[in-house]
């Protein structure tokens, strides 16, 4: 309950607009930057600019709402004033949750296809920085490209399956307060929670594939430590998941009670979805803005470490020292061209 309580109009404006900001500011930063240092546009960079897209257009849909006090506003009581010239309050209400209705599925066929773009720029800056040169066969190539096919399954699927949930009658989605969407559709419920659960263990993996990379590196405990927080700075994005995710249990595992109101939970739903998918985006670009942090000398001390120690040929010890000595300046190189 307290979750629920705490998205007002107030939250809901703030939050979302602050995000949006500082998503703005954020992708063209990074293609500053990548420009100023003279560096090719990989297609990590690309993949961020329909994710921003995508996230401007969910936080406008739900400004709207908030602006038709139908996001963010419990649901209107029914009073007994009629007037036969007028729409019925009766009717005034019915209008109320169509629009919270609307604005939950335009954002929710947009989320995923956000959140599998921001993934897959992340994975993609991965394989620029581990394995840029490698064959197709070797195993960190492999892993990523099958999370990779995973993102975009995880996206489009999602993506398909709620906007075609009840088939070509999308109307179901706002019509008759719920009605026909449980009546016409396949269940939505599961599939938010499919989606939830998914969502935070792909997070989890993709966050957690740099650190064995990373650990078989030869260098102290102290600086594999640095290097591995650089890529863990996408673990605010992790951590919105989880709330959702908790958040969505708590809502499907409580009985049903009519003192809930339907549109407040709708509400925090909408919130942390924009919470999860905004945060991603400044995650997957803030390792390309470390420029931008170069005063604070730990983040910098970091930084240089993963410049001149991050090679493949650390992690192939099958090979000879000699052709390893050679292989790490080569790959020392690359990464200072990626990166």
């Amino acid at each position: 309950m307290m979750l629920m309580q705490t998205q007002g109009p107030g939250a809901m404006y703030g939050v979302t607009i602050t995000l949006t900001i500082l998503n703005c500011m954020a992708v063209p930063m990074r293609f500053y930057r990548r420009k100023k240092q003279k560096q090719v546009l990989m297609l990590d960079d690309w993949l961020v600019v329909p994710a921003l897209a995508l996230n401007i257009g969910m936080a406008v849909a739900v400004w709207v709402g908030v602006s038709k006090h139908a996001v963010g506003y419990p649901t209107p009581p029914v009073t007994q004033t009629q007037n036969i010239t007028m729409r019925t309050p009766l009717d005034q209400v019915g209008e109320v949750i169509s629009m919270n209705e609307k604005i939950f599925f335009i954002v929710c066929t947009m989320f995923a296809a956000s959140l599998s773009l921001s993934k897959a720029s992340i994975l993609c800056f991965y394989q620029r920085i581990f394995c840029p040169k490698s064959p197709w066969r070797d195993i960190t190539v492999l892993s990523i490209a099958f999370m990779l096919l995973v993102v975009v399954m995880f996206g489009i699927g999602i993506t398909f399956a709620t906007v075609f949930a009840c088939g070509t009658n999308f109307s179901y989605w706002w019509s008759s307060a719920g009605a026909d969407l449980k009546a016409h559709c396949i269940n939505t419920q599961m599939l938010t929670y499919a989606q939830s659960v998914s969502d935070f263990i792909i997070d989890t993996i993709i966050i957690a594939m740099p650190i064995p990379l990373v650990w078989q590196l030869h260098m102290s405990p102290q600086r594999k430590l640095g290097v591995v927080a650089v890529f863990l700075t996408a673990a605010v994005a992790v951590a919105a998941s989880l709330i959702k995710m908790i958040w969505f249990l708590w809502e499907n595992q409580t009985p049903w009670d009519p003192s809930y109101d339907q549109d407040l939970l709708s509400s925090t739903f909408l919130f942390w979805t924009i919470m999860e998918t905004h945060i991603a985006l400044i995650a997957a670009c803030l390792p390309t803005l470390r420029q931008y942090f170069s005063g604070y000398h730990s983040v910098d001390s970091v930084l240089r470490s993963l410049r001149t120690t991050i090679s493949l040929s650390s992690l192939k010890t099958t090979k000879s020292r000699d052709n390893e000595k050679e292989r790490k300046a080569r790959d020392g190189t690359s990464l200072e061209e990626a990166v």
